[in-house]
């Protein structure tokens, strides 16, 4: 594929620290724009090299500029409100009557996923742990309807170490957070990808020392392991 092998390109460029082979190209540029940029001295093969570097880039899929840099994708989730870290892991969930979902309690391992299609209530899950740990404060009534008497949500959490934050100086004299990482939530973190970025986003959360909680669509149903806690969400549903 075409789109794969120029994808590889910019890896490559981005993140190896190699000698790049340099290559004459023949360019069409305005006579007068190359004088000036000649008087002041301007390197335009740089300028050119970056801006097609930058065509590239923004011209791949939200899953291939992820693929690029994983933890770079995963702190513009945190932006967006899709991923929540916490220096603590959680040993079970319990919902009950929170929005669509009846009653919804389950032990969570060290990979977890609520598994379900749009409109089952996977992000109700994930505001309702954030919202109860401090982290988010959603639209109560997304989380206890208003017919409704009252509702509940549950969190154990795993205590078995001491949370630790360092703080550090970097060189600039900045103070720099710096805390250990035991869980991460995130809400659909491959909306966006293909089948292949996907594995590559599975296999890079794997690696994180961290437990993992997030949800996704039976689409990538194939691609999560046998030991995993696959957590079906229709189970949990309000009847009628």
């Amino acid at each position: 594929m075409i789109f794969k092998s120029k994808i590889k390109s910019i890896y490559s460029i981005l993140h190896m620290s190699i000698c790049v082979v340099k290559k004459n190209t023949l360019l069409y540029l305005d006579e007068n724009l190359v004088k000036e940029a000649k008087k002041s001295n301007i390197n335009i093969s740089k300028i050119t090299e970056n801006a097609i570097k930058h065509y590239l880039f923004n011209s791949a899929s939200t899953g291939e500029r992820a693929s690029i840099n994983f933890g770079r994708y995963l702190a513009t989730l945190k932006e967006e409100k899709r991923c929540f870290t916490y220096p603590f892991k959680l040993e079970d969930v319990e919902l009950n009557c929170i929005g669509i979902i009846d009653g919804l309690k389950t032990q969570l391992d060290k990979f977890n996923v609520f598994m379900g299609n749009h409109g089952t209530a996977k992000t109700t899950v994930v505001r309702s742990i954030v919202y109860t740990l401090g982290s988010s404060e959603p639209n109560i009534e997304r989380l206890l309807k208003s017919n409704e008497p009252e509702g509940q949500i549950r969190l154990n959490i795993i205590s078995e170490e001491p949370i630790i934050l360092k703080l550090k100086r970097d060189t600039n004299g900045e103070i720099i957070k710096q805390e250990k990482i035991g869980c991460i939530i995130l809400d659909d973190p491959g909306a966006e990808f293909d089948e292949e970025n996907f594995k590559k986003l599975l296999n890079y959360l794997r690696r994180l020392d961290a437990q993992i909680i997030m949800t996704s669509t039976p689409k990538f149903n194939d691609y999560f392991n046998p030991d995993d806690n696959m957590i079906d969400m229709n189970i949990f549903l309000k009847k009628g």
